[in-house]
Formats: C-alpha cells, sequence, structure tokens
C-alpha cells in the first residue's frame, strides 16, 4: 500500500510544503494499468457500469446516449 508522502524544500530559514501536481498518465493501478488509460477505457465502452436490479433478480449493464434532442439513459440485460 504506497503512503502518503509530504514534500517539503527548505527556503533558507524554513520547510515550505510542496505540492506537486501528478499527471494521471504517472499513476498506476495495481494491474499495471496507467489512470489515464482507465479513464479513457471507460469513457469509450458506451455502457461501462452494472446492477442487479432487486425487481426482476437480473443485471444490467447501463450508460448514457446522446442525439440531437440531449442525453438519454440507456441499459441491457447482461446474458
Amino acid at each position: 500500500m504506497a503512503k502518503n508522502v509530504l514534500q517539503r524544500h527548505w527556503d533558507g530559514e524554513k520547510f515550505e510544503e510542496i505540492h506537486p501536481v501528478t499527471k494521471a498518465s504517472n499513476v498506476y493501478t495495481p494491474d499495471g494499468k496507467s489512470i489515464e488509460q482507465v479513464v479513457d477505457e471507460h469513457k469509450a465502452d458506451e455502457m461501462p457500469h452494472q446492477y442487479t436490479s432487486d425487481a426482476d433478480n437480473k443485471t444490467y449493464r447501463w450508460g448514457l446516449g446522446e442525439d440531437g434532442r440531449g442525453i438519454y439513459f440507456i441499459r441491457e440485460e447482461v446474458i
């Protein structure tokens, strides 16, 4: 498990905290994919989410679609 590291810089009189910006391409998941790659794959998947309906106990995948009139909800049963 990675730990948070507080970075500091000595300015000649006192330590000053440094808060570097980390790019998503430099952060990796445990399976070796960059966060940037994970987000890109998620955005490219038309229906990236899943849920199980309490009403019929079936699993569905869902996402959002877009047409000229706006954004709409799409889903399909996972078979």
